[in-house]
């Protein structure tokens, strides 16, 4: 394997040579993925430091015709030692990964005055790093894509992939430089919103998540070990056999979310949510605990809802009470 270390520009294999790694649909969203956490990550950083006015901003853009896939922010950016530490590693290669769908990779970087750095490598194991004029800080990736995977690359399926895996990202990230992928805020994050405004856009959220039934009432999981999120009890008559558990995770790193009904107790058959953790493990006890503090305070605070409750789902929310114990007795 050769590589070039002086090289200003790189050779790029000519279009339409045999790809020999079989590409799916799933890497080159991992890959995606991947970037955007790099950009996350560089924003706080930036974020942390004394920079009172920085507004961070993740882009992706998409040019289906060129095969070309772009990630930018203006986050903290990288030093050449972080970068060669990133990209080029102790084994003097670049991230394979990369190759499953990228012909060449490029990445332009600032990270303040004297650290304004070009990468390019290719896949056929060729790099150069080397100093570039200062440009405002942040990083810029540029993915040219192989001709297997530039088939994938339809604005419209990045776009799906971007609102299902980063719809909750604190960010702001925009596609193709004007639309805003992650436009509903969590209820969560709402600060400025309480009482009956806070519980109706809680509804609101719970109606964007839901998986086809409409919610009746929802309960938040307050913060607690790195979890947050919301739950619901669904607004459908049911059938004694029926279990609609749906519990959606989102991890704090960004990656593709799982569907973890299984983190809901068993008895919650008539309850769906959406729940951000960094220990995933350790969720369940929060949850299932949100949601018999929330069952019981409606027989304090909402007996409308609670018999609206009843009345739907009143052989699930006997199961409940044995399976909870005295805290749930009143409301089954």
């Amino acid at each position: 394997m050769q590589h070039a270390q002086k090289n200003s520009t790189l050779p790029i294999r000519e279009k339409g040579k045999p790809i020999t790694t079989k590409v799916r649909h799933n890497s080159f969203e991992q890959i995606i993925l991947s970037l955007i956490e790099w950009s996350r990550e560089a924003c706080y950083r930036r974020g942390n430091s004394r920079d009172d006015q920085f507004l961070p901003r993740i882009d992706v853009a998409v040019d289906a015709q060129h095969g070309l896939v772009t990630i930018q922010d203006n986050g903290a950016g990288f030093t050449r030692g972080a970068l060669r530490r990133l990209m080029i590693g102790e084994n003097d290669e670049t991230p394979s990964l990369f190759w499953i769908v990228a012909e060449v990779l490029e990445i332009h970087t600032c990270a303040g005055p004297g650290e304004n750095w070009r990468f390019m490598g290719t896949d056929t194991g060729e790099y150069a790093l080397e100093p570039q004029s200062a440009g405002e800080q942040g990083t810029r990736v540029s993915l040219h894509l192989n001709p297997a995977s530039a088939l994938l690359v339809e604005p419209f399926a990045v776009e799906r992939i971007l609102r299902r895996t980063c719809c909750l990202l604190a960010i702001p990230l925009y596609f193709n430089h004007k639309t805003l992928i992650n436009d509903m805020i969590p209820p969560w994050r709402r600060d400025d919103l309480e009482g009956t405004l806070l519980d109706a856009y809680r509804m609101d959220f719970a109606r964007a998540f839901s998986n086809g039934f409409p919610p009746l009432c929802c309960f938040p999981i307050e913060r607690v070990d790195g979890i947050r999120g919301l739950l619901w009890v669904y607004d459908h008559r049911r059938q004694t056999d029926e279990d609609h558990r749906e519990l959606i995770l989102f991890h704090y790193h960004i990656e593709a979310p799982q569907n973890v009904p299984e983190l809901l107790p068993n008895w919650a058959t008539f309850v769906g949510g959406v729940v951000v953790a960094s220990n995933p493990e350790g969720a369940a006890p929060h949850v299932g605990e949100a949601l018999v503090n929330g069952l019981v305070s409606l027989g304090h605070n909402r007996l409308d809802l609670l018999r609206a409750i009843q009345e739907r789902h009143g052989s699930a929310l006997e199961r409940a009470a044995l399976a909870a114990g005295q805290e749930l007795a009143t409301v089954a």
